[in-house]
């Protein structure tokens, strides 16, 4: 039967794909913004990949597992990666929802043609968790690094100005000229930019902190 399933595979792909991207299209805002060929990426050879692990025909040794594990995990990869860095906002939310529509489509599309095995569903299942895992990871890792970024130059850019106004209140507290009410007014500006400056060094410290396993939430 896992032949069956295979060949059915096989020759649905591109239907596959069709009704995978209708319905992330429709249920997945920032993928609105996303072209055909970049929202689809390479996820025909995941396909394809899906469709050697279920063929009874194809010699199941070590090199060609160790290969189609490596396509999956390329492709997944690339897929959260390029989610990560899309021009519209994605969330992790949404890529791990692209999968559960690609589950369910293939399922849906393979069970028209003929009833799928359990043990077949199981690899199916198996290799698309496999495949999320992996681009769950990237998008995670790749989402953060921009975060540091993003905040690491706003704290620069802040604390050059923040600079300027801490020295300046410095340099008035030391002026004997001004009256007590200015000096204190200085003290206190002073004061806040240094807590202004902690504040900064927490946000930057709290970034560094890895965030929390996502992996209790793949569950397909």
């Amino acid at each position: 039967m896992s032949n069956q399933t295979s060949e059915n595979l096989r020759l649905n792909i591109p239907r596959i794909l069709t009704e995978w991207e209708e319905q992330v299209h429709k249920s997945i805002l920032s993928a609105r913004g996303l072209t055909s060929l970049v929202l689809k990426g390479d996820i025909q050879s995941f396909l394809e990949s899906i469709a050697d692990a279920l063929s009874t025909t194809l010699e199941k040794t070590d090199e060609r597992m160790a290969q189609n594990t490596a396509t999956i995990l390329n492709f997944a990869k690339v897929h959260g990666g390029g989610r990560a860095t899309a021009p519209l906002h994605n969330t992790l939310a949404e890529v791990m929802r692209e999968f559960y529509i690609l589950h369910g489509v293939v399922l849906s599309v393979l069970e028209e043609q003929a009833s799928v095995p359990i043990h077949d569903r199981k690899i199916i299942q198996e290799s698309v968790y496999q495949a999320l895992s992996a681009a769950v990871t990237q998008f995670a890792e790749l989402h953060k690094q921009i975060q540091e970024q993003f905040v690491m130059t706003l704290v620069h850019d802040l604390r050059n100005p923040m600079n300027v106004v801490k020295m300046s209140a410095q340099i008035i507290k030391k002026s004997s000229t001004d009256s007590p009410q200015t000096l204190h007014m200085a003290a206190m500006i002073d004061k806040n930019m240094g807590i202004l400056d902690s504040m900064l060094s927490e946000l930057v410290n709290n970034l560094r902190v890895s965030p929390h396993s996502t992996k209790d939430a793949l569950i397909l």
